[in-house]
């Protein structure tokens, strides 16, 4: 039940007068984050009628998704790109385990059924299940596939870090770049800067990700060809269409209406990756997008600070209309632009576009999907400009859209714009939440919170009893995406109040003790149990950083779990104005009890015994700090290598970051194994866990000089150490290693690596 009805919020929020709670008694107008609760509880519930919705119309056989209730087609631009991932990100906020396993289902259908050309997804009829065009067109697999993947799948990847849908995005984005000589003669992808500027989003957000130099090239490739091909004919601007192989505009317009500002974006993303990745070409782009910026800044705005609808490149006259319902989309590569440079300051061009967008002029919009875009725009700009009166515009849109449904007879399950509804009304619930969740997701229960100094005010109230757990957001754009700052991105999952794992955060309530919690627990969820009509009200606030703070983790002696004399030395400071009463535990090993004060440092010495065998030879020491009021955990990992004197060992991810076992598929990219042997002395082998059942897979070390060592495994079921010489000139200081799949193979797998001196 939405605005205007009576359906369960409605009923909590009349129970939230004085109820009877631990804290003491209020009303729910009192706490500063109630109206945010109530509105996150109408965007959750509009965001469940519609995944219910969608569920019935789903294809039986396949549970693929029509575009539209006229139609029985699924479409990569329409269904994939604007519907599916945020039925996905819906039924992970709201749904059960039926609607995500429903969701992993879809995809398995859509792998399996939409490729029409490589990877390229194409139109599906669903109720013969066969292709809706009769011959598979390049340039129409380009621009769904683009458009599938980046409004989609990035989104998807940002939103949940690395799963399923990670693999189809890395397929899509390597058949976009291979096929691209058969669509404008080997220059570029498409000759519609729309598809140019989505296929430059996707290849630079997954050059960090991958960290693989192989997207460079196509990145440069396609920057290349707007600041020395079409710059020259377009006044040092992008145009909507080029014709590449006669070197003229098709379609003169620089659009910053949806689909066009596509270009602006994606250059711009490409300035960021090509600068890191120091290809010579970055200078020019940066020079190009500053004067692009700088005529859209001087002809591209209205009197009161808007955008026009765009420019005309041949005379540099603005095209009039409409203020773009994307506006966020353009500014937001302006600032985007601002944070790569560093030396210039667009924040007051910003906050005029926020003052006159909230005004008062700009309430009512087209259609569901204008409202739509609106509020994703004003809180990408928000997110980065904070802004009062755009917050309540926001608020006003937000329900002015909800209400919209309860009216013209609308029924769910209509049309796949549907999708931006959901997207956007997750994007005000995340800001609302500050990023924070509860799950189970039940819709009597309400959780709102407000920015304050150093944390955040949240509220979480309930109308029957209930039992679950608060989680916080990370900062996603560098632990999924990895990349270096923060810049503003189309469909971005916006990141508010975040958490760091290794710092503090204090949890107050009334009449209750604070608790104090490592970021990597709140991350990880906080238990929470509220009573019926309960409304608590909990401030979370960061605390002091410093190099002393916290809890610090040496290993010292050999760093070998089961060596004779591996010991843990736990370094527990505490800067909190309060005494705690720590018990320290280690597996294997007699639980120590200590007493810590304000300001003091106390450090303990655990020996650790020899591990028992594990699968694989991983051998793994769990260290425990427990808190009567919050447990704080620490961990310390280390790879038994039987006979061999090791001195520097690691697991791996696929990052080639030591963090727990994990395979690491280097088809995707090359693993980079860095590890140093200190002063280590005499020969070096380096050691690799690697396999799988019934595994033929093969690969190569390629050392620092550039020299591979072939590497071949066949035949043999399970893990199993492999060793290999480190050649003499590489046997001191940190040793950096490639680890890469040998052509023609499809993977490798490799668990840990170790540096070991060699067996005499």
């Amino acid at each position: 039940m939405r605005l205007g009805g009576k359906g369960p919020l409605v009923v909590v929020a009349a129970l939230l007068i004085p109820c009877a709670c631990r804290d003491e008694p209020r009303e729910a107008s009192t706490h500063p984050a109630m109206s945010n609760a109530l509105l996150v509880g109408e965007c959750a519930e509009y965001c469940r009628e519609l995944l219910d919705a969608w569920t019935e119309r789903a294809e039986p056989l396949s549970g693929l998704l029509p575009e539209s209730r006229e139609t029985i087609v699924w479409t990569p631009e329409n269904a994939g790109a604007d519907l599916f991932p945020f039925l996905v990100l819906s039924a992970e906020w709201v749904g059960g385990p039926e609607d995500r396993e429903r969701m992993r289902r879809l995809l398995a259908a859509e792998i399996a059924l939409t490729p029409r050309w490589g990877k390229l997804p194409d139109a599906l009829e669903l109720e013969q299940l066969e292709f809706y065009f009769l011959e598979p067109k390049l340039d129409r697999l380009i621009y769904g596939a683009a458009e599938y993947a980046k409004d989609g799948l990035l989104p998807l990847l940002e939103s949940l870090g690395d799963s399923a849908w990670t693999d189809r995005l890395l397929g899509i984005a390597e058949d976009l770049v291979r096929f691209r000589e058969l669509a404008t003669g080997g220059t570029l992808p498409s000759d519609r800067a729309e598809v140019n500027g989505e296929i430059l989003q996707v290849l630079s957000r997954l050059y960090f990700y991958t960290g693989d130099p192989r997207y460079v090239p196509d990145i440069e490739r396609i920057a290349r060809a707007y600041v020395e091909v079409v710059g020259p004919q377009c006044n040092g601007l992008p145009c909507h269409r080029f014709d590449f192989a006669a070197g003229t505009p098709i379609d003169r317009r620089l659009l910053f209406v949806d689909h066009g500002s596509e270009i602006l974006n994606g250059l711009t993303e490409a300035l960021l990756a090509l600068e890191r990745a120091g290809s010579p070409i970055a200078g020019e782009l940066r020079a190009y997008l500053g004067g692009v910026f700088e005529l859209v800044a001087a002809r591209g705005l209205t009197e009161e600070g808007l955008l026009h609808t765009g420019l005309d490149t041949q005379t540099l006259e603005p095209i009039r209309g409409a203020t773009p319902d994307t506006f966020g989309y353009t500014f937001g590569a302006m600032l985007a632009f601002e944070r790569i440079r560093g030396d210039v300051d667009c924040t007051p061009m910003l906050r005029r576009c926020l003052d006159a967008m909230s005004a008062g002029a700009h309430e009512h919009w087209p259609n569901d999907d204008g409202y739509a875009d609106a509020i994703e725009s004003a809180l990408l700009l928000m997110n980065r400009v904070p802004h009062e009166p755009a917050s309540e515009w926001v608020r006003r849109m937000t329900a002015a859209l909800l209400e919209r449904a309860n009216t013209n007879n609308h029924r769910p399950g209509e049309s796949y714009g549907e999708g931006n509804v959901m997207r956007s009304a997750r994007l005000v619930a995340r800001w609302l939440t500050q990023g924070t969740s509860l799950s189970p997701y039940r819709s009597d229960v309400l959780l709102g919170a407000r920015a304050a100094t150093d944390g955040i005010d949240a509220v979480l109230a309930c109308e029957e009893p209930y039992e679950g757990v608060w989680r916080f957001d990370v900062p996603r754009h560098q632990k999924h995406m990895r990349l270096p700052i923060d810049i503003p991105r189309v469909n971005e999952d916006l990141e508010w109040f975040t958490v760091a794992g290794d710092e503090w955060y204090a949890l107050e309530e009334e009449g209750r003790a604070p608790r104090v919690l490592l970021g990597a627990r709140l991350a990880e969820g906080v238990p929470v149990a509220l009573e019926a009509g309960e409304v608590r009200g909990i401030r979370v606030r960061a605390l002091p950083s410093s190099s002393d703070a916290g809890l610090r983790i040496d290993v010292k002696g050999p760093r070998v779990a089961g060596a004779v004399g591996a010991e843990l030395r736990l370094v527990v400071t505490h800067p909190f104005p309060w005494k705690r009463n720590l018990r320290v535990l280690a597996r294997g090993a007699e639980p120590i009890e200590l007493e810590v004060g304000p300001g003091e440092a106390r450090a303990v010495t655990l020996p650790l015994p020899p591990a028992e065998d594990a699968p694989a030879a991983i051998a793994v020491h769990r260290v425990d700090v427990e808190d009567a009021d919050s447990p704080a955990v620490g961990r310390w990992t280390g790879l038994a290598v039987p006979g061999r004197e090791t001195v520097d060992a690691r697991l791996l991810r696929r990052d080639g970051v030591h963090h727990g076992l994990r395979y690491v598929d280097t088809a995707a990219s090359d693993l980079i194994l860095a590890l140093d042997p200190g002063d280590a002395a005499g020969e070096l082998e380096l050691l690799l866990l690697w396999g799988a059942r019934d595994d033929t897979r093969g690969g190569e070390l390629v050392w620092p000089n550039g020299e591979a060592t072939r590497l071949q495994q066949g035949g043999y079921d399970g893990f199993r150490w492999l060793g290999v010489p480190v050649p003499p000139e590489h046997g001191s200081g940190e040793l950096r290693v490639r680890l890469r799949a040998i052509e023609g193979q499809d993977t490798t797998f490799v668990a840990g690596a170790a540096l070991c001196r060699a067996k005499r």
